[in-house]
């Protein structure tokens, strides 16, 4: 069976045999175990991202209605065009992560899972602009991206979901050092853990862009965690950079299905609702929630809580080279 690694800070007073001043990239790693769930049911969910052509998450009408809201904001605005974007960015435009994960009980629950989840982010409440807001992790394309919205996506959720002080690829720096966010037993123990992104995401597909408030295009690009997680293990290797994320958290996909609702997007006019999910964690909502509603209704819940027997997909499509020629988008 494969497995991913993960670098794991170890106390020397347990292990004596182990050298402090040992670098911790040459530390004996701790394994994951894959995912046999979402291994099994990648393939499906790829055919069905891939079945229409670009696979759309907001009817027509209400893209008339997002366009007639960005015109009316522009033209009270009554203001001269945007500055251009910074040099780091090589187009206006961004992209999200939805990412599907695995996440099992602790051996001490007694809860039974039934479906994947899906890993949310809250945003800091120091940022200037939709704070406190639960969104999927993301960004805008960046120079360093080569103008991909798929790596600028797995970037982004790299940087969201790990401390400052570590670059997601093994890299870590969390040896003495507190800054509120260190994972310690109370004994000063640090057991900071170091998820490998690289190897760890797979890219299921993208779907079609949906312009922002700003009409800035935004790409959802669907992937999955390879392995399995507990809560806890979720709470160590995705701690959250604390400048961006306040919290990361999972929902299950069964749940997210039971607690859907919907509520006016104001923004849009009298008359247009959109979906909305209240979750222990806060209200999922907005762009968030206009991207999660189609994936669940068209992806997710024909993948997880629909008999095979009533699921079709189109056998001949190539799914791996659609995925290979979007790396490049």
């Amino acid at each position: 069976m494969n497995h991913i690694h993960i670098i794991q800070s170890i106390n020397p007073s347990i292990h004596p045999s182990i050298d402090p001043r040992q670098d911790m990239t040459t530390m004996k790693p701790r394994l994951l175990k894959q995912s046999k769930i979402l291994a099994e049911t990648a393939p499906k969910i790829k055919l069905l991202l891939h079945q229409t052509n670009n696979f759309k998450i907001i009817p027509d009408a209400l893209r008339d209605k997002i366009q007639q809201a960005q015109a009316q904001v522009q033209a009270q605005a009554h203001v001269s065009p945007p500055p251009p974007p910074p040099p780091s960015r090589t187009s206006q435009k961004a992209s999200i992560l939805v990412p599907i994960i695995h996440v099992t009980p602790s051996s001490s629950s007694t809860a039974i899972v039934t479906t994947p989840s899906i890993l949310f982010t809250t945003r800091s409440s120091q940022l200037t602009h939709h704070a406190n807001e639960i969104s999927f992790p993301g960004g805008h394309v960046d120079e360093e991206d080569d103008n991909c919205v798929i790596r600028a996506a797995l970037r982004e959720t790299r940087e969201e979901l790990t401390r400052h002080d570590d670059d997601g690829n093994g890299n870590g720096h969390g040896h003495g050092h507190d800054d509120g966010n260190s994972n310690d037993d109370g004994d000063g123990n640090d057991s900071l853990d170091v998820y490998d992104f690289d190897q760890g995401i797979e890219v299921l597909g993208t779907t079609e862009s949906i312009p922002s408030m700003k009409n800035i295009p935004v790409t959802p690009v669907v992937a999955y965690f390879k392995e399995e997680f507990t809560a806890e293990m979720i709470q160590s290797l995705f701690p959250g950079n604390e400048s961006e994320v306040s919290r990361v958290f999972t929902v299950p996909i069964e749940e997210l299905v039971q607690i859907e609702g919907e509520e006016p997007l104001k923004r849009l006019g009298a008359g247009v609702n959109g979906p909305v999910y209240h979750c222990v964690h806060g209200k999922i909502w907005g762009l968030t929630a206009v991207v999660l509603k189609p994936i669940l209704d068209r992806i997710l819940i024909p993948v997880f809580l629909t008999p095979d027997d009533d699921v079709h997909v189109d056998v001949d499509v190539d799914v791996d080279v659609v995925v290979d020629s979007e790396s490049k988008l």
